[in-house]
């Protein structure tokens, strides 16, 4: 559906509510309307986006726990497909496009629900103002290593990578691109959390799953059952920043910062925000 036809079926739907005297209440009822960018929700019913001429087809399967992405104002989202576990996101692989397109923020498609506990390793929830010279990237997607790569290696840079998907699965990749502008390639493991614990003040996230993760990554705690194998997760509350340069007579033009973590005994990164001094 086009923009025209969408504002020509959107105003008579507003003119028969107006006539009907329910158009207050209808529009309270039938949209959500507390939900900010990166808000999590859970679909309430199956979701298909059909294919299109530049993006492929995804099903959303009820129950399905999403995070959004930018909120338009016509009362839609869209979601980072990178935000979505392998076998949901899979036939994006080689696409150009990292986004779906946008579906109605009804109270039919999505139930907006508070953090997932296995999500709660990063700040997922951050945002910083319009014009503020900073903008937030931490989306909880691990790197093996101190902190972002230096210019000279932006490129070349891989890493293994660390993600726990806004669905519930914890994603191993090895050798994956630290820079990737596009969506991720199939992971070495994907496999459904089963049980979350956070002991207090420790800045440790305790996942199980069922599946068996790598040694590098987990370790087996138990022969049966859903809770199999321990990967913990722990923020190390250190900040370490990278320096971009731009410019025949080089000029620091950007400054991105990564965050600490350890998963296992292993050093990861994750990069939390990227920092313009020239807008300042």
């Amino acid at each position: 559906m086009n923009l025209k036809t969408h504002l020509l079926v959107l105003g008579s739907l507003v003119l028969s509510l107006e006539l009907s005297g329910g158009l207050t209440a209808a529009a309270s009822k039938s949209y959500l309307t507390t939900v900010k960018d990166h808000s999590f929700m859970i679909t309430q019913r199956k979701i298909i986006l059909k294919k299109t001429p530049y993006r492929p087809s995804i099903t959303l399967p009820k129950g399905t726990i999403v995070q959004a992405g930018g909120i338009s104002t016509m009362h839609t989202t869209n979601i980072l497909v990178n935000t979505l576990s392998y076998h949901l996101r899979k036939a994006y692989i080689g696409n150009g496009n990292t986004y779906t397109q946008n579906i109605p923020l009804t109270t039919t498609n999505f139930k907006k629900i508070s953090v997932p506990a296995y999500t709660k390793y990063y700040p997922s929830q951050t945002a910083y103002p319009i014009n503020s010279g900073r903008a937030y990237i931490g989306n909880g997607e691990l790197y093996q290593g101190v902190k972002f790569p230096e210019q000279a290696d932006q490129t070349k840079a891989k890493a293994n990578l660390v993600t726990v998907t806004s669905d519930g699965y914890l994603e191993y990749t090895t050798k994956a691109p630290i820079t990737n502008l596009r969506v991720n390639t199939r992971p070495s493991v994907s496999a459904k959390i089963t049980k979350v614990s956070r002991p207090g003040g420790s800045g440790k996230t305790y996942l199980y799953t069922k599946a068996a993760v790598p040694s590098s990554i987990g370790k087996r705690v138990s022969k049966t059952g859903n809770a199999q194998y321990l990967t913990i997760i722990k923020r190390r509350y250190r900040a370490y920043t990278t320096l971009y340069t731009s410019g025949l007579k080089p000029q620091l033009s950007s400054i991105y910062v990564s965050a600490g973590y350890l998963v296992g005994d292993q050093q990861y990164f994750m990069v939390t925000s990227e920092y313009f001094p020239s807008a300042n």
